[in-house]
C-alpha cells in the first residue's frame, strides 16, 4: 500500500511539475536530457600539479622531475570548467540540487573503475566542510560525490578522517600565493590509523589552483598517507579563473 501510495505522489508531483533538463529546460526524465549530456566537455587524462603536463592512465605521477615538493601525484578533472559546468556546480552547490552530485559521481566513478592508474588507491577522502558551512548548506557537496562513486567503483569513503578546523574566506577573489596561505592549517587529520599506508583518491567540486587538496594531501602524507591524488568535476584554466570567477 505504501509503495502504491508513493507512486502515485510522485505521479502527481511529475503532472504538477515535469521534470525539465536543468540546461536547455526542455522535457525530460533525467535531470540533464541526454543531447546536454553529450555537448558536455570532456577531459581524457589527469594533469600534474606542479607543471600541467597531461598524464594519461597508464602513468601513475608526472615523468618530469620537479625540484618542488608536491604530495599529490596527479589531478584528474572530468572536464574543463566552462559556462555549461558553472550553471550545473552552481546548482549543486548553493541551490540544493544534490541530485547533480549524484550524477558526477557517478561519472568520476565510471572513470576511476576504467582507468589504470586508480587501480592501486584504495579509499576516498572528500574535502571537509567546515561545521558552520556544513549547517548552511546542510550538506558537503564532495561528500555526495564521493558516496556516488563510491556505488559505481566500490572503493569505500573514509569518513572522519580529516576535519576542517578553520572556518576559512572563500578563495574566489584571492591570489595562487593569498590561496596557500588562507588554507595553511586548516584542516586536521583526526584518524591517523585509518590513513596509514592507504593511497588515497582526495574528492573535490573545482581544483582551480590546487591550494586547498595540497594543503590535505599535505597532512595526509605527514600522517603516513602513501600515493595521493586529487578527482574533481571541472578544473579551469588560469586565463578563465576570474572569467568564471572561481
Amino acid at each position: 500500500m505504501f509503495k502504491l501510495f508513493r507512486k502515485l505522489w510522485h505521479d502527481c508531483l511529475d503532472f504538477f511539475f515535469p521534470k525539465i533538463c536543468l540546461l536547455c529546460g526542455n522535457p525530460s526524465a533525467e535531470i540533464i536530457c541526454s543531447k546536454c549530456e553529450k555537448s558536455l566537455s570532456k577531459m581524457d587524462a589527469g594533469y600534474c600539479p606542479v607543471c600541467n603536463a597531461s598524464i594519461s592512465a597508464d602513468m601513475t605521477k608526472c615523468t618530469v622531475k620537479h625540484n618542488d615538493k608536491n604530495f599529490i601525484n596527479f589531478i584528474r578533472p572530468l572536464a574543463k570548467f566552462d559556462s555549461q559546468h558553472k550553471q550545473l556546480i552552481h546548482l549543486f552547490k548553493y541551490n540544493g540540487i544534490v541530485d547533480i552530485g549524484k550524477f558526477f559521481g557517478a561519472k568520476i566513478g565510471e572513470i576511476i573503475a576504467r582507468e589504470r592508474h586508480f587501480k592501486h588507491y584504495d579509499i576516498f577522502i572528500p574535502v571537509p566542510l567546515h561545521k558552520k558551512r556544513h549547517r548552511e548548506r546542510r550538506y558537503n557537496q564532495a561528500k555526495v560525490l564521493a558516496d556516488s562513486a563510491s556505488k559505481i567503483c566500490g572503493k569505500p569513503v573514509a569518513e572522519n578522517i580529516i576535519k576542517r578546523i578553520v572556518h576559512t574566506q572563500s578563495q574566489t577573489k584571492l591570489s595562487p600565493s593569498q590561496r596557500r596561505k588562507n588554507v595553511a592549517g586548516a584542516f586536521e587529520v583526526v584518524n591517523r590509523d585509518k590513513i596509514t599506508g592507504k593511497n588515497v583518491i582526495i574528492i573535490d567540486d573545482v581544483v582551480t589552483t590546487g591550494a586547498t587538496t595540497e594543503e590535505i594531501a599535505r597532512i595526509l602524507k605527514l600522517s603516513g598517507a602513501k600515493n595521493i591524488c586529487t578527482v574533481c568535476i571541472a578544473h579551469p584554466e588560469s586565463k578563465d579563473s576570474k572569467k568564471f570567477g572561481i
